[in-house]
């Protein structure tokens, strides 16, 4: 998705074809036509500027159906984790989340998105992921409008293309091996880029463990200024580089998202990976 990686990145794009000749599947989500599409075993048209649909349609899919990797979900990242009792959601706030200042126009008051901790100062979890608090439910509830009709409505993809896709992610994701997301610029530079690609990590995230994922993009786009993971010890933090994206009109932008401080570091979190990994 967002990338013409056969012509773009011919190179990369060999893996790619030696993968394919091996039985991998290869699918290209993409408006145009292009030689990537006719490489690929299946070619999904789909309307400009709606892959943050589509991808939000695949993020509820697995939280819905139990598609995500459980064994990895719950121990690595903090799904389990629960959110203090203020924190309100985009349904609770006609589009935006709590703290924000319309004066200022910014999240000024990000207390909300904390963690709630014991009496030792962890934090407190629920590993069955059934509290109403903890950032799995969160995630669910925010997710929940990502319907297929939806994604038939707003992306012009049938019921039928989505399930054909749906199905040949989930299939492809376990233990031994993950499907993955190949990005470029037709993500990154989209006004909402930063956080096309932050769902993006999401889904990747609860496939598997940081490896669900590729970038095929130079360097100094929107993916550098906050939409990939930036791991400090055990926490994936990642900056928030647009600024308030509001859910007006039908459209829909800035997933769940809480606070981490860590040291004198505080930056928005993202459902990601604790494991540290390394820098490019």
């Amino acid at each position: 998705m967002g990338s013409n990686m056969a012509e773009a990145h011919p190179v990369a794009f060999g893996n790619v074809v030696k993968a394919k000749e091996l039985g991998a599947k290869v699918l290209h989500i993409d408006p145009h036509y292009s030689r990537t599409s006719a490489l690929a075993n299946v070619h999904i048209p789909i309307r400009a500027g709606s892959d943050i649909v589509f991808l939000g349609a695949l993020i509820r899919h697995i939280l819905e159906n139990n598609g995500y990797f459980h064994d990895y979900v719950v121990p690595y990242t903090n799904a389990a984790t629960l959110i203090r009792e203020d924190y309100r959601d985009t349904e609770d706030l006609d589009g935006l989340f709590s703290g924000f200042d319309p004066e200022t126009g910014t999240y000024a008051d990000q207390s909300s998105w904390e963690y709630q901790y014991d009496e030792q100062g962890h934090p407190l979890t629920d590993p069955i992921l059934r509290h109403p608090r903890c950032v799995f439910q969160i995630m669910r509830r925010h997710f929940a409008r990502y319907t297929p009709e939806m994604v038939e409505q707003v992306c012009g993809v049938s019921h039928e293309q989505f399930q054909l896709v749906v199905h040949t992610l989930i299939e492809n994701s376990g233990r031994e091996r993950t499907t993955a997301l190949c990005y470029a610029v037709g993500w990154t530079q989209q006004s909402k880029g930063v956080q096309i690609i932050r769902a993006g990590r999401i889904y990747a995230t609860a496939k598997r463990a940081a490896a669900g994922q590729a970038s095929c993009r130079e360097c100094s786009h929107a993916c550098d200024m906050g939409g990939e993971n930036r791991c400090v010890r055990k926490r994936a933090v990642t900056t928030d580089a647009s600024g308030v994206y509001r859910l007006d009109r039908g459209e829909v932008g800035l997933v769940v998202k809480h606070i981490c401080v860590h040291e004198e570091l505080a930056q928005s979190v993202v459902w990601g990976s604790r494991q540290p990994s390394r820098e490019r």
